[in-house]
């Protein structure tokens, strides 16, 4: 059954966000038995839809909110914002 990412343990959460590219989290999916979606590989190893699924894993640095909207890629850079306080970072 495929993982959703709510379910996810708060160590599971920690180890993703130290994932910087869609392979170091597959990878780290396959080591915790966690279970993709065709859906969810298809968007981790797709470019920009990689920081959508990223975007759960990152905290709000200003109100500690801990889902961040993934909104624009530049080619290099995606961006986030917080849907709380709408605090912006990158990666």
């Amino acid at each position: 059954m495929a993982v959703n990412l709510e379910d996810l343990t708060p160590e599971q959460i920690e180890k993703g966000k130290a994932c910087r590219t869609p392979e170091e989290l597959l990878a780290l999916a396959k080591e915790e038995g966690v279970e993709l979606t065709d859906d969810q590989l298809d968007q981790i190893s797709g470019g920009d839809a990689w920081g959508s699924i990223y975007a759960h894993l990152l905290d709000c640095a200003y109100c500690g909110n801990d889902v961040m909207e993934f909104y624009e890629w530049d080619g290099d850079r995606r961006f986030y914002r917080c849907p709380r306080c709408g605090g912006r970072t990158w990666d």
